[in-house]
């Protein structure tokens, strides 16, 4: 197994947990909470529930014993999602705020968490939480980042104006969103297939296509 791979793994055998945590304990430990985090994100992208269960528990490991301030906010942003996979709709809603908490504290620590926190409170209908995830919305706003941020970001916040009768301004950020949705480059020169919208969920497609049709008055 190459050098960078080890904490790369999409299998979690017996064999690849004995090896996994032989290396982490080789490695250096400021290094640490960034292969616990790598791993875990491997895991989760897997979508099996026995996995996302295993990538909750690298997560807290690094939470209780590699707290570093760098990796928290995105640790934490993991967590949330893995939590909503797994239907564990309290847990994700409270580490969605702490992940939040994590980016006021360092502020150079980003991770998308503003955006994913507001389509989760899109995709399962959470009315009290509209105004909170606006309100994250708003002060994480980044009008720099890949379209697929700008997509989630504009998405998220074209549906909760929406759904809070705010039609006008709505439909300003359904246009823009299916604007970042049809990008077939990232803009980064060196990378330009990085960060682009390629499986958008269909129905939330026809929610904005909905919204962006809006007429004034």
């Amino acid at each position: 197994m190459g050098s960078a791979e080890w904490y790369r793994r999409e299998t979690w055998t017996p064999d690849d947990e004995a090896e996994f945590f032989e290396r982490l304990d080789r490695a250096r430990p400021r290094n640490r909470a960034q292969y616990l985090r790598i791993q875990a994100l491997h895991l989760e992208e897997t979508a099996r529930p026995d996995l996302l269960e295993t990538a909750l528990g690298l997560l807290d490991l690094l939470l209780l014993e590699y707290p570093h301030e760098l990796e928290l906010a995105a640790a934490l942003h993991q967590k949330a999602r893995c939590c909503d996979a797994l239907g564990r709709m309290g847990e994700a809603v409270g580490t969605f705020r702490d992940s939040l908490q994590a980016m006021r504290d360092v502020r150079h620590a980003r991770t998308d968490a503003h955006a994913d926190f507001a389509l989760f409170a899109v995709r399962h209908g959470l009315d009290d939480l509209y105004d909170e995830a606006i309100a994250a919305l708003d002060e994480f706003a980044d009008d720099g980042s890949l379209p697929l941020s700008m997509y989630k970001q504009s998405a998220a916040r074209a549906i909760l104006l929406a759904r809070t009768d705010r039609e006008s301004e709505a439909r300003i950020f359904a246009r823009r969103a299916l604007v970042e949705a049809s990008r077939t480059t990232s803009g980064m020169r060196y990378h330009p297939g990085v960060g682009l919208v390629d499986d958008p969920d269909p129905q939330m497609e026809d929610e904005l296509i909905r919204i962006a049709r809006y007429e004034d008055g």
